[in-house]
């Protein structure tokens, strides 16, 4: 090869800027080294905190403990491109105070959902486990107030520590402000 042959990387990019995962989950993601008929398109991959993820040479990347790292693709000649991955441990449940009368707090997830943005789980009412069929609680008939805190509230069921649905006035508060 001659040195005139040589074509260096001029950018990198990689497959996904931000990255939610689970504790203890894997995801890969991959650089993509520009133009793509460099002479070397390899890159080196690291982890700014390898306590909270770690990185193969391959982009796959391991959840180690809740936190934030930056996974970086760097190419031969320098060039490098960041992912942010936050780990999020399912059994830690954030809350949020909106400033209501009450001071009543409030979630920042649903049941099942790792960000505020993503769907949380979906259960029949009364139902405490995502393989709770209607059939099996069609007897139940709750509102609200008779089911917040009880064997049928999901929250209180899946969650612990003191979490519960709330009753109907705590939703009608919600709802006013």
């Amino acid at each position: 090869v001659m040195i005139s042959d040589v074509i260096a990387p001029e950018f990198i990019k990689l497959s996904t800027e931000k990255l939610n995962i689970k504790l203890g989950d894997k995801a890969s993601i991959t650089a993509i080294v520009n133009p793509l008929n460099s002479t070397d398109t390899s890159v080196k991959w690291e982890s700014s905190n390898s306590d909270i993820a770690t990185v193969s040479q391959n982009g796959e990347i391991t959840a180690i403990s809740a936190g934030t790292s930056i996974i970086s693709a760097k190419t031969s000649n320098g060039i490098i491109a960041s992912c942010e991955v936050k780990v999020i441990d399912p059994n830690v449940h954030e809350y949020v105070d909106l400033g209501l009368p009450s001071g009543l707090l409030w979630a920042t997830t649903d049941i099942g959902a790792l960000t505020p943005e993503d769907e949380g789980l979906e259960f029949v009412w009364g139902g405490t486990s995502v393989d709770t069929k209607w059939a099996d609680i069609k007897d139940i008939v709750l509102g609200y107030d008779e089911i917040s805190d009880t064997e049928y509230d999901v929250a209180k069921v899946q969650w612990g520590n003191g979490w519960r649905l709330p009753t109907a006035e705590e939703a009608r508060e919600l709802m006013k402000y």
